[in-house]
């Protein structure tokens, strides 16, 4: 695609007139797409439901996708919530093109076979070998259409919109999923005849919900004469295969074995999501609610992505000064944060141990020095850690029990090991701190050493282990003391408090009923279905 086609506004003349009819179904209402919609899945069933609410769909096995396309936005996301724009480039491709300015797809990217059957192993290799070709999105609904939200309405709704759009964007990477209004049982006979692994039954009036429901189904053929009725397990179960289906978000409900300590800088993602969700997200009360939802989606992505064991939100404390500022009074000068933000700041706790979670605060204290302690403590126990911040102080952390999970745009994120702090800095974690003392930061007004920059700092810290062995052996003598307090400034304290850390159930009914009670209906509704 040429430099300038990659964002653009569809002209008035050509966008899809699918927008106005779905500006007018039952439950659709005005909303910006607000990041990931948790996916909507179907409960395993030993034979089809019956009856004339329901439709049935032929089960592929392939790659889960939801797609989100805005003017200057474009982003594909798995299962789980992880970025795959990358990796799917046809298919990004084929979503930029369609006929409207805003849409959220869901669906599935398949291969296929010469009888039309989807491919899970030809899948998996023409992943791994980077071939796109042969790639299909067979798009079986419709969350969002040009401002309007559709999540509420009726799933025959939702589809019927849905087809038009594709009739009128032709022919491409992106198909339309079909369903039948037959009997279920027929139609399970039909697919098994053709060598397919089952079908999808969906009740025609459901809304989309995240999570797995009784509003869908899901029937496999039993006992398969042809090995692709079984293929989508067998790919699952195999270590180099692309997974037909990721973990839906009940199976990842619980810790799994030598599950990692998530730990997240709340202040970081509040402030995130507090930038990007529109202030017109209100509370009941009419206080701001945009960086509560924001933040709540973080959340939720980051537990079902990482299944970990126990989760820790870690927040600096902005009604007294922290130790930094004491130290060293130009710290963080200047900013100012809006009333809005920080009273949901002082809310945000209330959420996160509503959800079954841990918090971590205290006086004096930063963010960034429970993370460290959190990382320490649970290194000690032998165990792992993934700690999800936007500082890039937090790459100190990375070891070979510990990743950063650091976000980008467009919803992507960077796993950030050893390796990856080398590649981006020239030096190793523990060598972070005296990099941002010699370098400096101007974001929390840390001057650094004069005249040196970045390329500068790696290089000395590759003929120096360490900051202060450079001191030693005389460099910077008129401004040591003043590079000793950067440098202190710059590291975490890991002696920070902590609250236990035990293994976490999460309670996400209980972190609905106070999404409800704030009035944050979407939230509520999201949480509930996890549960």
């Amino acid at each position: 695609m040429a430099k300038g086609e990659r964002f653009k506004v569809v002209p008035e003349e050509k966008r899809s007139t699918t927008r106005f009819l779905a500006r007018m179904l039952p439950g659709a209402r005005p909303a910006p797409i607000a990041g990931f919609v948790a996916p909507m899945w179907p409960g395993a069933a030993k034979a089809p439901p019956r009856g004339a609410d329901w439709v049935h769909e032929i089960l592929f096995e392939g790659l889960r996708i939801e797609a989100q396309s805005e003017p200057k936005r474009l982003a594909l996301y798995d299962a789980a919530g992880n970025a795959a724009t990358k990796r799917l480039g046809r298919i990004a491709d084929a979503v930029r093109r369609l006929p409207v300015n805003r849409v959220v797809l869901d669906g599935i990217v398949i291969v296929q076979d010469d009888g039309g059957r989807s491919d899970p192993a030809s899948l998996a290799r023409d992943l791994a070998d980077g071939r796109q070709d042969r790639l299909v999105y067979y798009a079986f609904d419709l969350l969002h259409l040009d401002g309007f939200d559709l999540t509420d309405a009726p799933l025959a709704e939702r589809k019927r919109v849905l087809k038009a759009l594709l009739d009128e964007a032709g022919a491409g990477a992106v198909a339309y999923s079909e369903h039948l209004p037959i009997d279920g049982r027929e139609m399970l006979r039909s697919v098994k005849a053709m060598g397919l692994a089952g079908i999808v039954s969906k009740r025609l009036d459901a809304p989309y919900v995240g999570g797995e429901t009784k509003d869908w189904s899901e029937t496999r053929v039993k006992a398969a004469s042809s090995t692709r009725a079984s293929g989508g397990k067998t790919a699952s179960a195999t270590a180099t295969a692309t997974p037909v289906k990721s973990a839906s978000p009940k199976e990842k409900a619980g810790p799994k074995r030598d599950a990692p300590l998530l730990v997240i800088d709340g202040d970081s993602f509040a402030h995130r999501a507090y930038h990007a969700v529109p202030k017109s997200v209100r509370r009941a009360d009419g206080k701001g609610g945009g960086a509560i939802v924001g933040f709540a989606n973080y959340l939720i992505r980051f537990f079902q992505a990482e299944g970990p064991r126990a989760v820790l939100a870690a927040w600096d404390t902005l009604s007294v000064p922290n130790w930094r500022q004491k130290l060293f009074a130009p710290y963080q000068g200047g900013r100012v944060f809006e009333r809005d933000i920080v009273e949901q700041l002082d809310r945000l706790p209330d959420l996160v141990a509503a959800c079954g979670f841990a918090n971590a605060r205290g006086a004096g204290y930063e963010a960034d020095d429970f993370l460290a302690a959190a990382v320490k403590a649970e290194e000690a126990r032998g165990g792992s850690v993934v700690v999800a911040s936007g500082d890039r102080d937090a790459f100190q952390l990375a070891s070979d029990r510990t990743t950063i999970v650091h976000p980008l745009r467009a919803g992507e994120v960077a796993r950030i090991g050893p390796a990856e702090v080398r590649e981006r800095y020239g030096v190793e974690p523990a060598q972070v701190p005296d990099f941002i003392a010699l370098r400096g930061d101007p974001s929390d007004k840390i001057p650094g050493a004069r005249g040196m920059g970045p390329k500068g700092a790696a290089t000395l810290l590759s003929q120096y282990a360490t900051l202060e062995d450079a001191l030693a052996d005389g460099r910077f003598t008129t401004q040591a003391e003043d590079l000793r307090l950067y440098l202190r400034i710059a590291t975490m304290d890991a002696a920070a408090p902590l609250p236990p850390l035990p293994d976490m159930k999460p309670t996400w009914p209980e972190g609905a009923a106070l999404a409800r009670d704030w009035g944050l209906k979407a939230l509520a509704d999201r949480l509930a279905a996890l549960g």
